[in-house]
């Protein structure tokens, strides 16, 4: 466990996007192994000695707590996995279809151990952005609840922080998003912060003044599925249309709050924005595919926004409004 976190706080911030979040975990993963291969081979270390042998609760801890739990399993995992394949002999390389390569739970720990979000957050999402854009009320409608337990009581007494459950079979969609929701829900400490409350509370007070209509317009939107590549940008405006003084007027009370959020963000700790920011390119490509999920930003924004101050500090107005925010000027606020 000494090795794992050592070689873990050696870990450079990974982009949260979903373009390129495999690849670079993989080469995280796959460099943390090297540097802890000559250390693990001049120890006797064997796996009761490191691995956790205490469930790694996820739900109701603080974000910090259960990444730094999540990169000590995993950096063991693949330290071990890796070890035991190089003593197995010639035999096991010459029979390995893969000629010697890691194998798929190696190569699922070196994954983890590159995320800069809780794993099951990451994979909820990612399953979400692949598998079911097109799921009619996804996020809105909920889940059984026996299912609800049954699921967060596994993931809560798994030794792998959850990789395991929720990897391991097809979920429900709906309880994917459950999910996700809860997991704001029950942070310690909110995902914006109790020391950034008061100004957070400012600034959704003057978005909710302006109406969320105002903010869905003005936003661009990433394309749904299926939609035509090869269209043009330029045809939806040609300049034949000068903005009148009060649309500029708009403009830059939009581009004002835009900034001023960005600004709070970037003040955000690192695992809270990585969070932020990976759920709210979720909601993004659920909201671009609204044809068919019937969720727009602002259903979007009513359910997610009041887990983002769970103690309802915010009031819903002003939490739904800066939800708004995140989901419909991500590219800005997360740029």
């Amino acid at each position: 466990r000494a090795y794992a976190r050592s070689a873990s706080m050696k870990l450079k911030r990974v982009p949260s996007s979903a373009s390129g979040m495999v690849s670079n975990s993989l080469r995280k993963g796959r460099a943390i192994y090297d540097e802890m291969k000559g250390s693990m081979s001049k120890s006797n270390v064997t796996a009761s000695d490191v691995l956790p042998t205490e469930p790694a609760q996820v739900f109701g801890r603080s974000l910090r707590d259960v990444m730094n739990d999540q990169r000590d399993w995993a950096a063991m995992e693949v330290a071990l996995l890796s070890s035991a394949a190089s003593t197995e002999g010639p035999e096991k390389e010459e029979s390995d279809e893969s000629d010697g390569g890691p194998s798929d739970h190696e190569m699922m720990a070196r994954c983890v151990l590159g995320l800069s979000v809780p794993y099951m957050v990451f994979q909820c999402s990612k399953l979400i952005r692949e598998k079911h854009l097109h799921v009619e009320g996804i996020f809105r409608i909920s889940a059984a609840q026996s299912a609800i337990k049954s699921l967060r009581h596994a993931i809560d007494h798994s030794k792998d922080c959850g990789v395991t459950e929720i990897g391991a079979e097809e979920h429900d969609p709906y309880l994917l998003a459950c999910l996700v929701k809860m997991y704001l829900r029950e942070l310690p400490e909110p995902i914006l912060t109790a020391s950034l409350q008061d100004a957070w509370m400012d600034i959704a007070r003057v978005v909710s003044s302006h109406g969320a209509d105002q903010w869905e317009s003005a936003s661009p939107s990433p394309r749904s599925e299926g939609a035509d590549e090869s269209a043009d940008p330029q045809e939806e405006s040609d300049g034949s249309n000068p903005e009148s003084d009060e649309q500029k007027a708009s403009k830059e009370g939009v581009d004002f709050v835009v900034n001023a959020v960005k600004g709070l963000v970037n003040q955000l700790p690192r695992h809270n924005r990585n969070l932020l920011q990976c759920i709210s390119l979720t909601m993004r490509h659920v909201a671009a595919n609204e044809a068919k999920n019937k969720m727009s930003a602002g259903n979007l924004a009513i359910v997610i926004g009041p887990n983002l101050f769970p103690d309802a500090s915010l009031m819903f107005e002003e939490a739904k409004a800066l939800a708004m925010v995140f989901l419909c000027h991500y590219d800005r606020v997360f740029e």
